[in-house]
């Protein structure tokens, strides 16, 4: 793993995370989420009412009130000190909102590919950690600053009671038979999803935790059928442990093209949109917009 200024090809499954530390303890963050770095001045926030002790209060950063989250208390592992001089904020940008998370400090950019990001047993319940990764005999823990955002503001980016449902009869019985494939990292977009898909009598969804197993699964299930793709719709997320969204929808499209693979992103730029098409994915959707998700299965598998 080291610091590169070379350009990432897509479908790579190479990934840069910028590592920032909390105390002794390093932790890292997708270079591509990131807006700006810069130090903490907390004379500059101003300090609405809040739900949440980590919630310190907004700052304006180019002409956007950027809410600021002391990460350190969100953790229970610190809280604030009196002298925050020395103290860095990240201003990240998903779901097309910006946020800021106040750190000790940043320490450099790495890159390394998804497969050296180890996800984390079920059993060990922490729940804003998706993945570890060593770097230099350092343990490096991967932030799910989504899931931070949606306990900070009591929000669940995929609410299936917030999508009408307004389904004909034909489109329902179509929808039954669909056999679809659904990866992600996070159980809360999972769960979120699913529901969605149910509730829109998607009844065949399965549901996996990793690009790993999505593309091990899908090359099986293909197999078993005589190497005919019997799979309706791949959905995956980017950002996942072991192989990311665009990795595995790259090699679904060379070996099997006509299943059709729509990208999840909570960072939907043209960046991400551009790397999208480099894959051949069908569609790319927002997680912050699932709206239109219904209809863009409906089409694409028509």
């Amino acid at each position: 793993m080291q610091q590169t200024d070379i350009l990432l090809e897509s479908g790579s499954n190479e990934v840069e995370y910028l590592e920032f530390n909390l105390g002794n303890q390093g932790y890292g963050v997708n270079v591509l989420k990131i807006k700006q770095i810069l130090k903490y001045k907390p004379e500059d926030l101003s300090k609405p009412p809040k739900s949440n002790a980590a919630l310190l209060g907004l700052l304006n950063i180019q002409g956007k009130q950027v809410p600021i989250i002391e990460i350190g208390r969100f953790f229970n592992v610190q809280d604030l000190e009196e002298d925050t001089s020395n103290k860095i904020v990240i201003v990240l940008e998903f779901n097309e909102h910006w946020y800021g998370f106040i750190t000790d400090g940043v320490n450099k950019i790495h890159r390394f590919t998804w497969e050296d990001l180890q996800p984390l047993d079920n059993s060990m319940q922490l729940d804003f950690i998706t993945a570890t990764t060593l770097i230099q005999k350092r343990t490096i823990l991967i932030v799910d600053f989504e899931k931070v955002v949606s306990v900070v503001f009591n929000m669940n980016w995929a609410e299936a009671d917030k999508l009408p449902v307004t389904d004909k009869s034909d489109k329902v019985s179509k929808r039954k038979k669909l056999k679809i494939f659904f990866a992600d990292d996070t159980a809360l977009m999972r769960e979120g999803i699913n529901s969605i898909l149910l509730k829109h009598h998607f009844e065949n969804v399965t549901l996996f935790q990793n690009g790993k197993e999505l593309h091990d699964h899908v090359i099986a299930s293909v197999e078993a059928n005589n190497n005919v793709p019997d799979i309706d719709l791949i959905i995956t997320d980017v950002e996942m442990p072991k192989m990311d969204g665009l990795t595995v929808c790259k090699i679904v499209k060379e070996r099997y093209p006509t299943i059709p693979v729509i990208i999840l992103s909570s960072l939907i730029s043209k960046q991400i949109l551009t790397r999208c098409k480099t894959v051949n994915a069908d569609a790319a959707i927002s997680k912050k917009d699932l709206k239109p998700l219904v209809s863009m299965i409906d089409e694409i598998t028509q």
